[in-house]
């Protein structure tokens, strides 16, 4: 037996190792990958990460250890990969990859490995320590402070739409785990129902939306950067990083994975920022890329993202609230806990009410627990 402690111990030994030789210059890149490679042949790394699969227990069986050392992450996958539809409404559905258990630990490793040579710029959210409630509140400050004029947009197709050679250009993962793992045209697939899945009942929702969609299951497969992969984010956010650098230096920018929101002081400022972000995109080495803009105004026409709704409080200042959509859904949320009486009070209700979304208002709680109190207590869910 080994103790988990200890194979995290040698797992953060190698990735430093990693992260010294990436600061060298270039003139020692066959040491980086070297250190790359090291690591991705680890059997300690590999068993750390397969203990982690398995619940993380803190004594690590032998038999854990024996299959790290039979597994190779840089063998190519004989086998085919699963992957099932996240319906999205009237939206093609997300074709959701669901790697098997080699390369699950070659997806984790290659995570490992982007993590330890690179740190995105301070506009990018979606990384350790940068989550989308950080995002949120920056966003609200950088509304009252630089301007209440407002971009929001996203990558069209993001994920099928990126050209998988870049992903050997990048030089920040080793070529044979690229190939072997990350590569989308090096697998077949398989599409399955998300309930063969483990952990299928929490994809059954996206199940429930598949009626609003009415196009053919065989035209949505992988293709690009797989979606459902713990590297796929992070590689976006090498891809996207240099994104600041092409706008203008007086707008603030925000990117999660591929939702983007700049907030301009003046209309033209928008119109200046958009025109940069198209040229951005169609030059993108990862592309051509295009981009759809979903809002581009002021804020008092109160437009949604990641969840939330921007506005203007009585004293026109900017405020944070419910998109439209988690409004009903979490008024729906209450109500069926209440009929089941896991909450008795208006003061339980509204913490239910706003888990997961930390990020509101404290005025905006405030007007929901009197909604709460005065029209929703004792209403059917079925009615919201």
């Amino acid at each position: 037996m080994t103790t988990s402690h200890a194979l995290e111990r040698r797992r953060s030994k190698l990735l430093m190792n990693v992260q010294r030789r990436s600061a060298a210059t270039a003139a020692l890149q066959v040491a980086r990958s070297n250190a790359q490679k090291m690591y991705c042949s680890s059997a300690d790394a590999k068993a750390c990460h397969l203990s982690r699969m398995d619940g993380s227990p803190k004594l690590v069986p032998d038999g854990l250890l024996v299959e790290a050392r039979r597994l190779n992450v840089f063998e190519p996958f004989k086998g085919s990969v699963p992957y099932y539809h996240q319906y999205r409404g009237s939206k093609a559905p997300r074709p959701i990859c669901s790697f098997p258990r080699p390369l699950k630990v070659a997806d984790r490793m290659a995570k490992d490995l982007i993590e330890a040579q690179f740190e995105p710029g301070r506009h990018y959210y979606n990384w350790k320590g940068r989550g989308s409630q950080m995002l949120i509140r920056s966003l609200r400050d950088a509304l009252a402070t630089r301007g209440s004029f407002l971009i929001i947009a996203d990558v069209r197709d993001c994920y099928p739409s990126i050209n998988p050679d870049v992903l050997y250009e990048l030089e920040i993962l080793p070529n044979e785990l690229v190939e072997a793992a990350l590569d989308v045209r090096r697998h077949s697939f398989v599409r399955v129902d998300p309930e063969q899945l483990v952990g299928g009942g929490a994809k059954r929702q996206s199940v429930q939306r598949r009626q609003y969609w009415h196009g053919s299951p065989e035209q949505v497969a992988p293709r690009g950067l797989m979606q459902g992969l713990a590297s796929s984010n992070a590689i976006l956010a090498v891809l996207l990083n240099d994104i600041v650098e092409a706008l203008p230096d007086n707008i603030t920018l925000f990117v999660w994975s591929d939702n983007i929101a700049i907030v301009c002081s003046t209309e033209n400022e928008c119109s200046h920022a958009n025109d940069a972000l198209a040229r951005y995109f169609s030059e993108h080495r990862a592309g051509p890329l295009s981009h759809t803009v979903s809002f581009f105004g002021h804020i008092k026409e109160q437009p949604e993202f990641l969840g939330y709704r921007m506005a203007l409080n009585d004293d026109c200042e900017p405020t944070i609230t419910f998109s439209y959509a988690n409004y009903f859904k979490s008024i729906r949320r209450v109500l069926r806990a209440q009929q089941v009486r896991e909450i008795e009070s208006v003061d339980e209700a509204l913490r239910h009410l706003t888990s997961g979304l930390p990020a509101l208002d404290p005025n905006v709680l405030d007007e929901v627990c009197d909604l709460i109190s005065e029209h929703l207590w004792l209403a059917d869910p079925g009615d919201i």
